[in-house]
């Protein structure tokens, strides 16, 4: 019987110590566990009553009996109820009480870090903790620009794509605000170091945003293409061509052959408009010979058209033309070609892009002065022995008027009314147009002639 007691208690023993371990977390003996199961408890039922202040007094003894690592939502609370505590000191404007509790937050970031830098659910747990610090940080601590920068580029280090947009926007911002008060050697390598990280920043910030639109997300959508505009805004602010392209072509020489990375060089050269350097063309050919697009293509043709290279420049555009197909700037390629085609003298090139840009918009003056060009410029080609090459003055004369009943931009007027009067210098005289047997005011059609970008029109006979 004494045996049976003795195995019965042996048992009992066993179970108790099962108990106790089990429970561990809670403490190391069975009154701990239970002291500190009832005072998260009672905390917890104080939250859920929305009660901050007797949950905040009850979370305190929590703390107090419980291990450190009890429950990693003890220290999301406790930054709940310190958060309910500085909103009243802040409306009480108690000065002591709002820095005491703005320290005790950052503290219970810390110590989140720091005892769950990683879980089973989230392995990159202590960043993303970090990063609402960081967030917080930024409000209790204005001043102190450079650690919050410091705290930022950590946090996306480690989240990269998993990085929120108001942390990249933060980051970009901050170091921003850096710049100031630099001058000199400590400046340059400060810049070099923000006109560098724009490039790593908008690369996650583009994936970012990539992630919210495959799954419909439509709040991170907006706030990641709010943040990329930020980012571009200061960006833009700061670059300048003589301090971006040595930046770039350094970072160029490093991955020689990395294609991502000269995509994203070229939409930063093309974006600041600095395309006369040494790294535009080459990094614009190698994109557009791995990549053909219409507007890389546009790209190339606006830097050979610049560099005089005219031929280069409108092969360039013509395929722009071609790899646009329907795309929003169809009518801005086609105009740049058909520009350019006139100036090489391709008359039927320059009113077929016309054409096709008055399909899209019939309003275009634009188009129509382009029309102009090509007739006046190819005027002697509508030579027929008689008034043919001053009679296509006439018919370019009356594509400018159209195209000056179509806008009210001075500058084009101005532009229009010069081209008329150019005309206007061309006419035949009262004598030429008596001895071919026409009177001025009647209609006058041109003749048909190959090479004549006119011909067979109707126009008006006029003398100068």
């Amino acid at each position: 019987m004494a045996t049976l007691r003795s195995l019965s208690a042996l048992v009992l023993t066993f179970v108790s110590i099962a108990t106790v371990a089990q429970d561990s977390k809670y403490g190391a003996t069975a009154e701990q566990q239970t002291a500190c199961k009832e005072a998260l408890s009672v905390y917890r039922s104080y939250r859920d009553q929305n009660n901050t202040v007797d949950a905040l007094v009850h979370w305190r003894k929590a703390c107090a009996v419980c291990p450190e690592k009890v429950e990693e939502s003890i220290y999301l609370d406790g930054v709940k109820f310190f958060k309910a505590e500085l909103s009243a000191a802040e409306a009480a404007k108690d000065a002591a009480l709002i820095a005491s509790l703005q320290d005790s937050i950052l503290a219970l970031y810390d110590k989140r870090i720091a005892l769950y830098p990683a879980t089973k659910s989230k392995p990159k747990n202590g960043c993303s903790v970090l990063e609402r610090k960081v967030s917080d940080y930024l409000k209790f601590r204005p001043q102190d620009v450079a650690g919050a920068n410091a705290m930022l580029r950590e946090c996306i280090t480690c989240l990269e794509a998993e990085s929120s947009a108001s942390t990249l926007n933060a980051f970009y911002q901050t170091s921003y605000r850096m710049l100031k008060g630099l001058q000199g050697e400590p400046f340059k390598a400060a810049l070099d170091q923000v006109l560098t990280d724009y490039l790593w920043v908008m690369e996650i910030a583009a994936r970012g945003l990539a992630a919210a639109s495959a799954a419909g997300e439509a709040k991170d959508i907006e706030a990641f293409t709010k943040a990329m505009a930020n980012i571009d805004e200061v960006f833009i602010t700061l670059a300048n061509c003589d301090d971006m392209v040595p930046v770039l072509e350094k970072k160029l020489q490093a991955a020689p052959d990395d294609l991502e990375l000269k995509k994203k060089v070229l939409s930063l050269l093309t974006k600041k408009e600095c395309t006369g350097n040494a790294i535009y063309l080459p990094v614009a050919e190698a994109v557009h010979a791995k990549e053909p697009a219409a507007t890389s293509a546009f790209s190339l043709g606006m830097a050979y058209a610049k560099k005089e290279e005219l031929a280069k420049a409108y092969g360039y555009f013509e395929e722009a033309v071609a790899l646009c197909g329907t795309c929003a700037e169809r009518e801005t390629y086609l105009m740049k070609a058909g520009l350019l085609a006139s100036v090489l003298k391709r008359a039927s090139a320059a009113r077929s892009y016309a054409a096709k840009v008055l399909e899209i918009n019939p309003k275009s003056a634009e188009a129509y002065v382009l029309i102009g060009d090509a007739v006046s410029g190819s005027a002697s080609n509508c030579n027929d022995g008689s008034l043919g090459t001053r009679a296509a003055f006439w018919v370019a004369a009356d594509y400018y008027n159209r195209a000056r009943n179509l806008t009210s931009e001075e500058a084009l007027l101005e532009k229009i009314s010069g081209k008329i009067a150019t005309c206007a210098r061309q006419y035949p005289s009262m004598d030429e147009i008596f001895t071919v047997g026409i009177a001025a005011g009647s209609s006058f059609t041109m003749p048909n002639i190959g090479g004549c970008p006119c011909s067979g029109e109707t126009t008006t006979v006029r003398v100068r």
